[in-house]
């Protein structure tokens, strides 16, 4: 891994939540409650997204349009049992 220390919480209130402990910074958006991509300029998003640290994502596909093409989706969906999730990497 990248050898976080911190406990990684979600930025529900933040746009995006920063991690500076480990080998490279940890950049981790929740992007639920932006109301357009506007908004992700805003907040300077190209900095992080095309930087030298990691972007985590919350709800990407409200910002699809800027997400960087080379991007690595992973989709956490449920299962059929209480618990069970089904993990898709999408390269």
């Amino acid at each position: 891994g990248l050898g976080v220390t911190e406990t990684i919480t979600s930025p529900t209130f933040n746009i995006v939540k920063q991690y500076e402990s480990g080998r490279l910074p940890l950049y981790h958006f929740d992007v639920y409650r932006i109301g357009d991509v506007e908004e992700m300029y805003e907040l300077g998003y190209e900095e992080y997204f095309f930087g030298s640290g990691i972007c985590v994502i919350e709800w990407a596909e409200l910002i699809d349009e800027i997400i960087p093409e080379e991007a690595i989706r992973i989709q956490i969906g449920y299962g059929r049992g209480e618990g069970e999730r089904i993990y898709r990497c999408i390269f």
